[in-house]
C-alpha cells in the first residue's frame, strides 16, 4: 500500500481486492498514519475493485478514531461496486465518500 502526505493529510492508496488477507496491513497502515501524521486521512480507493465486511469494519473504526481526534477520513475514487457495499450496509451516509469520476 502506498502511503504519502499531501497538504497535511495522510493518503493511503491500497491496490487490488481488499479482503481478510489485506486486513492486517490495512489496519496497521491506517493506525500508523493516524499516530504519525494526525487525524486527517484520505483513503484513495481508485485502484480497489472490491472490499469485504472486514475491511468495512476497519474503515468505520478508522473513521471513528479520526473524528474522535477532531479530524476526518475521506474516501476518494470509490468504484460503483464498492459504493454498492456502502449503500447495502447503510454506511454511505456515515462516511465522506467521493465516487470515481466525480
Amino acid at each position: 500500500m502506498a502511503v504519502s502526505v499531501v497538504d497535511g493529510r495522510s493518503v493511503l492508496k491500497p491496490r487490488g481486492d481488499l479482503d481478510l488477507a489485506a486486513a492486517p496491513s490495512m489496519r496497521s497502515a491506517g493506525l500508523e498514519a493516524l499516530h504519525s501524521n494526525g487525524p486527517e486521512i484520505t483513503l484513495d480507493l481508485t485502484a480497489v475493485d472490491l472490499i469485504d465486511s472486514v475491511i468495512l469494519g476497519i474503515i468505520l473504526g478508522l473513521d471513528r478514531r479520526c473524528r474522535g481526534a477532531n479530524g476526518s477520513l475521506r474516501l476518494v475514487g470509490v468504484h460503483p461496486l464498492v459504493q454498492r457495499l456502502f449503500a447495502l450496509t447503510r454506511t454511505e451516509d456515515l462516511l465522506d465518500i467521493t465516487t470515481a469520476g466525480s
